[in-house]
């Protein structure tokens, strides 16, 4: 359930990015953790290997600087 907290942050980042209004992101890492959407298809399965998934302060810390760049 950690992805669907991270997710729609970095899906704001990622495509402002894309957009050519933000130059650079806020951390790579999350950036490409979180970017890729969960289908309910075997072969996309997150939870399968990864239990290594950042403290939720470290999560709660990168949306909150999402959400200032997008405020602005």
């Amino acid at each position: 359930m950690v992805f669907y907290y991270g997710h729609p942050a970095v899906l704001y980042i990622n495509k402002l990015r894309v957009a050519g209004v933000l130059e650079d992101g806020i951390d790579q890492f999350f950036e490409q953790l979180f970017e890729t959407g969960v289908d309910e298809m075997s072969w996309d399965d997150l939870s399968q290997g990864r239990d290594d998934w950042p403290p939720i302060a470290a999560i709660t810390d990168y949306r909150r600087k999402a959400y200032q760049i997008v405020k602005q």
